[in-house]
Order: C-alpha cells, then sequence, then structure tokens
C-alpha cells in the first residue's frame, strides 16, 4: 500500500496494517464521516514543543496544487472564543514560528475511527482575529514559504557539492534542521554542481527549484514538511513509476492511485468537461546560446535548438496547427549532459501544457491520499474510464465533497 504508507500514515505509525489501508480506502469511496484536527508547534531553539492540540476547527481548507511552488496551502477557522485570540509569541496561534500539523480521521463501517491521516504540516502565515464573533482565521502554507520569503541578501555560490547538498545548504539557512528531512530521487544524489550563483534577492526556493530544473528535478515540500526533490515527470512516467523516485509512488496507467466513477454506487458528485485551445500546447522549443567557445574545444557548438512535439489530435502541423512555448537560455558551454536535460525538460514542459487541451473538473466524495501529479482514472456517464493527472485538490474542513482539477494523460481523439 505504498499509496497510503508515504502520504500521512509512515513507519512512525506502525499501527497501520495493509488491512486497514484497504478498508480505509474502500471507505473513502462511501458516504463517512470526517473529522479533522490540528496541533500547534513551536521551534524552541533546540526542539519542537507543542503549544496546543486539537484546537476548535469550525471549517477551512486544505488545497494542493501542482503548479504552485508553494504546494500545500491552508486555511482554517477557530472558533472556542478569546483564549485563542494571539497576544504573546508563546500563544498558540499568531504567525512568529508556530506550525500547524493538520489530520484527518474517518469512522470505520462497523464503529470506531481509523488512526489519524496527516495531511499538512507548516507555519502559520497571518492570524485575523474579529469581535464580537471570537473567530480567528489562519493562513497557511507549506515550508516553501519559508524558504521563499528568504531572500538571498548577497549572491551566493553552491558550486563544488552534489545537487542535494546544495538545496539541502538553502533549506538549513532557512529551517531549522530538526524540523525536516530531504528525500531524494536516486541520481539526485549523484549529480555534481559544478556552478550555480543565485542571486542577491532571490528567494532560496526560487534559486532551489532554478538549480534543480538545471538537472531534471523539482523541489517541492509533502504533507509532513519534508523536503523532495523528484525527477521532472514526462510522458516516461506513464507506463511505469520508478520506485528509486522521491515522494509518493504517484502510480501509472495500469496502477492509477484512485478511481473516480458516477452512476450507481460511484464516488462522483458532479462533474465539468472542457475542451479548450486556450492555454494548450502542442510544441516546446528549447534555444542554448553559449557565451563563447572554448579554446580547447573548438567543435564545441554556440548554438543548439530542439523542439519537442506533440501527436495525436493535437499533433503539430496543419490541422490542428502550431502552438510552441518557447525557452531560450545562455549557457556557459553546451555539452551533451546539458542538451539531454533540456530535452527532458522540453517534454516535461509539453506533457504539462498539452494537457489544457481537454481538463475534467470534479467534486467527489474526499479520497484523502490523493496528492498533485496522481495518475487517476475518471469515468462519467458509464463511459469507459480515461487516464488522468490530478492538478488541483481542495479538501474542505467542514465534511463537503472535494474538489480536483485534473489534466489529460492521453489526449482525446477529436475525429
Amino acid at each position: 500500500m505504498g499509496h497510503l504508507t508515504k502520504r500521512g500514515w509512515s513507519t512512525k505509525t506502525p499501527t497501520i496494517t495493509t488491512a486497514d489501508a484497504l478498508e480505509f480506502k474502500d471507505r473513502c469511496r462511501e458516504s463517512h464521516t470526517a473529522r479533522w484536527s490540528a496541533d500547534v508547534t513551536r521551534w524552541d531553539g533546540s526542539d519542537e514543543v507543542t503549544l496546543a492540540t486539537d484546537i476548535p476547527i469550525t471549517g477551512g481548507r486544505l488545497t494542493l496544487d501542482a503548479g504552485d511552488q508553494i504546494r500545500r496551502q491552508l486555511t482554517i477557522t477557530v472558533g472556542g472564543g478569546d483564549e485563542w485570540e494571539a497576544t504573546a509569541a508563546n500563544d498558540p496561534l499568531p504567525p512568529w514560528g508556530q506550525r500547524i500539523h493538520l489530520y484527518v480521521q474517518i469512522d470505520r463501517a462497523g464503529g470506531g475511527w481509523f488512526p489519524r491521516l496527516k495531511m499538512f504540516t507548516g507555519p502559520i502565515r497571518e492570524n485575523v482575529f474579529e469581535r464580537p464573533s471570537l473567530i480567528t482565521t489562519l493562513t497557511c502554507a507549506d515550508p516553501g514559504s519559508t524558504l521563499h520569503e528568504y531572500l538571498h541578501v548577497r549572491r551566493k555560490g553552491y558550486g563544488g557539492q552534489t545537487l542535494v547538498d546544495a538545496i539541502d545548504a538553502m533549506i538549513d539557512a532557512a529551517l531549522p534542521s530538526g524540523l525536516y528531512d530531504v528525500e531524494a530521487s536516486a541520481g539526485a544524489v549523484d549529480v555534481d554542481v559544478k556552478t550555480f550563483v543565485a542571486d542577491a534577492g532571490q528567494s532560496r526556493l526560487e534559486a532551489a527549484n532554478e538549480v534543480a530544473g538545471k538537472w531534471g528535478y523539482e523541489v517541492f515540500f509533502d504533507w509532513a514538511g519534508d523536503a523532495v526533490i523528484r525527477r521532472d515527470l514526462t510522458d516516461d512516467d506513464d507506463a511505469t513509476w520508478d520506485p528509486s523516485e522521491a515522494g509518493p509512488d504517484i502510480g501509472d496507467v495500469a496502477r492509477p492511485v484512485a478511481v473516480f466513477a458516477d452512476m450507481e454506487h460511484g464516488n462522483l458528485v458532479g462533474t465539468t468537461v472542457s475542451l479548450s485551445r486556450e492555454g494548450s500546447v502542442n510544441g516546446v522549443a528549447v534555444n542554448l546560446d553559449a557565451l563563447r567557445k572554448p579554446k580547447d574545444d573548438p567543435d564545441t557548438p554556440l548554438h543548439w535548438n530542439h523542439l519537442e512535439t506533440a501527436g495525436g489530435s493535437i499533433a503539430w502541423g496543419d490541422v490542428f496547427g502550431r502552438i510552441p512555448l518557447v525557452e531560450t537560455k545562455d549557457v556557459d558551454k553546451i555539452t551533451d549532459p546539458l542538451t539531454d536535460r533540456q530535452t527532458q525538460r522540453a517534454r516535461k514542459l509539453l506533457k504539462r501544457r498539452r494537457g489544457m487541451v481537454q481538463f475534467v473538473d470534479f467534486d467527489a466524495i474526499p479520497s484523502y491520499w490523493v496528492e498533485p501529479d496522481d495518475r487517476v482514472t475518471v469515468s462519467i456517464n458509464g463511459a469507459a474510464p480515461a487516464n488522468y493527472y490530478l492538478e488541483r485538490i481542495e479538501f474542505d474542513l467542514t465534511g463537503d465533497a472535494m474538489r480536483c482539477r485534473t489534466r489529460v494523460l492521453t489526449t482525446p481523439s477529436l475525429t
């Protein structure tokens, strides 16, 4: 049950069994009762101290978005009166280093409750306290928000170390090492960052993704507040998922992470299917220009160009048309490893952008384990299941349906 052991249930929760996981997933497809809870902690300089447990949540929304570098964002409303008003640094709810740990728990069909599934870890960004209602509204985001606000105060070089070490150095400058772990894809630990300089004023999150992107990786934070350095996803990942990759197993066409369907006994509440040329791309062009020709290698080219194009119904050509995304970059030297990485990046960009030709928005009975980039199947009105990526997921903390936006995995036939 890899889909759950790295999505809130982990080795840190040894009471979870395979039978629990199977029962939990089955129960999520039925009408069930969910209760959300949150604890609050704060780093005291040497350890994470608990300031409050089970704060009284009255509403809110948890949003997971693959298109945002700050992937997880949370809004919570807290009742309970003026005891939750933030007046001192060590109170539970001010935005002064306090971190929210959000959990969901659902009832078992035969009575009792499943163990809590952790959904979010991150700092409080804003606290709004209202009178006379005595309601507190918290805005929170994953730890990437802390990296994003900590700008480099001067130019900083990260060369001469591995990609993982360079990114860890950026994170460690912004977060206490006791607050996070780093999980990296197997290939990332062998990447040697020869030269990379972050500009003064550049956020550490942007710098981390910039240097990761040069080598075909991305950086984000997961449900536990840990950093994930994962290879960029492309068409190659549709067929099978490499278990050596970091982060949760996102599934593939043969093994979707979740199945959504309407009709009898289905878990879909409502759907909207859209076809549009707006925002779509059926080609990605990458242009590299070398700043100079190396004296010791006069055959090295000064320019390199690559065009990655789509097939199928949106094939690059006279029928559908040509809608390119173009990137141009200056580099020190054009090398085979560099062009291989840029080709990989072109495939990734085409994969993500071409999916805008068809997408499905749907409301469903919540499947609490799903993540952005997951491969899922959706069946509407009895049709054969179609394969999609989850791009954006919103969980309502009052128990309403979850809302998902997908992008297509296999481009639809329009003929």
